[in-house]
């Protein structure tokens, strides 16, 4: 495997540590331990760390390395803002230009999603309504803004993980991207904008919700 190689498997296995909390914000990262579990030198780990800091994963804190990151109230809210500006636009255009291979895509993933449901399977649907949110960005044809609502998605990534796996919202957020993909079946742009704005609204609504309770488990680990 070259270094490149290594570097991209390193970024990816700390951030999906980092995303399922068996790396917890605000634990400080040992470049020795992370070379033991991923079982490659510290060269690509400390690439892999410089571009997690980029991405806000992970911070720099002065002669004591890196740490996750954590997240506030004002952080969490800034990220779903964006992923309107992104978001609701993206769904306009793939409305306009989606084909049959494209919503066969999505059919699928919602149709995994029902079956995952109905096995209580929360962690892998998390990852389905990550994929039908990315599905949606890739249908609509603009690559850049793909890349930019992806690395977003990553990041509420971290968020819908304890959100999801620590409360009911399973069922209402398979509701809405069902009335999503309707609309986008029917090539109604207007509706499908509107769909995801709410629905994004209605996520972020939730979130913050939880995140004004102290005694909620997602306002504890998440701060």
């Amino acid at each position: 495997m070259s270094k490149a190689n290594f570097a991209e498997k390193a970024h990816k296995e700390i951030k999906n540590l980092i995303i399922t909390y068996q790396l917890k914000p605000g634990s400080a990262l040992s470049f020795d331990k992370l070379s033991t579990t991923l079982d490659m030198s510290q060269t690509p780990i400390r690439e892999a760390l410089s571009r997690l800091g980029q991405e806000r994963f992970v911070e720099r804190q002065g002669a004591k390395g890196y740490v996750v990151s954590t997240l506030d109230a004002g952080q969490i809210e800034e990220l779903y803002d964006l992923r309107i500006i992104l978001e609701v636009p993206a769904i306009r255009q793939t409305a306009r230009i989606i084909e049959e291979n494209g919503l066969a895509e999505l059919g699928e993933i919602l149709d995994n999603v029902k079956s995952l449901i109905g096995e209580h399977r929360r962690t892998e649907i998390i990852e389905m309504d990550r994929e039908f949110h990315a599905a949606v960005l890739k249908q609509s044809g603009n690559s850049l803004l793909t890349e930019i609502g992806e690395n977003i998605l990553d990041r509420v990534h971290r968020v819908q993980n304890l959100n999801v796996l620590t409360s009911d919202r399973l069922f209402t957020a398979q509701e809405h991207h069902l009335e999503i993909f309707e609309a986008l079946r029917e090539k109604d742009k207007e509706a499908a904008a509107g769909l995801m704005e709410n629905h994004l609204i209605s996520a972020k609504e939730f979130v913050l919700s939880r995140l004004k309770n102290d005694d909620d488990i997602l306002c504890t680990l998440l701060t």
